[in-house]
């Protein structure tokens, strides 16, 4: 069975992030199998490790051993989460029932 590859847009990924918006930087062996430690080292947290995975096409943690990793700026994140959750007035949000 064959594999098939993701295609990617020029100039853009799958997911929006503009590509003059990252960082191609040399992966360092501390992050082996750890892109938590590494979005905690770029973006102060960790909770941004599998997009690094997905933007550097990594299905696995296993798999995160590099050669260069590509980090996108925190300002492209920022954007592409306010293009899909907008901001909403609080007069129209549901009430959550507890």
């Amino acid at each position: 069975m064959k594999s098939k590859q993701r295609k990617f847009r020029q100039g853009k990924n799958n997911i929006g992030i503009n590509t003059k918006q990252t960082t191609a930087i040399d992966f360092e062996p501390k992050y082996k199998m750890k892109p938590d430690y590494l979005s905690y080292d770029e973006y102060g947290t960790v909770t941004l490790a599998s997009l690094l995975m997905f933007v550097n096409s990594i299905p696995c943690i296993e798999d995160f051993n590099l050669v260069t990793v590509v980090i996108p700026s925190f300002q492209s994140i920022v954007s592409i989460c306010s293009d899909n959750f907008p901001e909403k007035e609080i007069s129209k949000l549901m009430e959550v029932p507890w």
